[in-house]
């Protein structure tokens, strides 16, 4: 069981460094709730290290704490329980550091600080080049209007649009891009269920033909049905996108894999709301 919060302060005096060839740590963002990437982890300590002495993981982020203990550093393994719920969707810091257990206040290797960053959704464009299916953008909405999902128009490779009505809600948009878990586990399942919805519109009005392979200048339709078809195996063109069931199904897969993509969504809310 991993340790929620810090006891005592260790004294750093004399310490030594961890190097990064020394120990890999990376985060498996596929399952929900997140968890340390075992296939990937990797710990090597140099020849001074005492065989005896205690390996530790600790991962932070603000308040979010959270201890792995991995034993001695002469025969370490990971715990079974590597969930990094605690942090949800949130970066992670991650440290590596070893005690001499007749000096346990002691710390005599430490490593920098590692950051693990969730793949988003919501992508800002590095370069005139770059692709990208889902923008946030201010706006100027009606009054009372916290937010809407806007278009492309023509045949374009432009994102959609989450618009955020600048006067009243700017703070939603600064959320959304930063990102916060909890802003996007309320509002991203209602996007991906109305861009569903209006692919369907554009099939039907003969707009984007989905069946159309995917290239380097496919319109954006094209692009989010592909993404939908590499999430659940399926693009509008193998469904019968007419049947309000068979569509209502495919919509819940869409959704539930951007749920396991995401951490946990549903924790987030109830966070939000209060909840444990």
């Amino acid at each position: 069981m991993p340790r929620l919060s810090k006891i005592g302060r260790v004294n750093q005096t004399g310490r030594r460094k961890l190097l990064q060839r020394d120990f890999h740590i990376g985060v498996d963002w596929s399952v929900s709730p997140p968890k340390i990437d075992q296939s990937a982890f990797r710990f090597n300590p140099p020849d001074k290290v005492s065989a005896d002495n205690r390996v530790i993981i600790e991962a932070y982020r603000k308040d979010k704490y959270v201890q792995f203990d991995l034993g001695n550093v002469g025969s370490w393994s990971l715990p079974s329980d590597i969930s990094l719920e605690e942090f949800g969707r949130d970066t992670i810091h991650f440290e590596v550091r070893i005690i001499d257990p007749e000096n346990p206040g002691i710390l005599s290797w430490k490593s920098a600080k590692i950051t693990e960053t969730p793949p988003k959704l919501i992508e800002r464009p590095s370069s005139k080049d770059s692709l990208f299916l889902l923008d946030v953008v201010y706006s100027k909405l009606a009054k009372g209007v916290p937010m809407n999902v806007g278009f492309p128009e023509g045949e374009t490779q432009d994102p959609v649009k989450l618009e955020i009505n600048l006067e009243e809600c700017s703070i939603l948009a600064d959320a959304l891009i930063e990102p916060n878990p909890q802003p996007h586990a309320m509002l991203i399942p209602t996007v991906l269920h109305i861009i569903v919805q209006r692919l369907v519109i554009d099939a039907n009005a003969k707009t984007f033909e989905p069946e159309q392979e995917i290239h380097s200048a496919s319109q954006w339709q094209n692009m989010w049905n592909g993404l939908f078809k590499s999430w659940t195996g399926k693009g509008l063109e193998d469904l019968d996108y007419d049947d309000a069931s068979e569509l209502s199904e495919y919509i819940e897969k869409i959704i539930a894999y951007w749920a396991t993509l995401s951490g946990n969504p549903a924790k987030s809310v109830s966070r939000l709301l209060g909840g444990d």
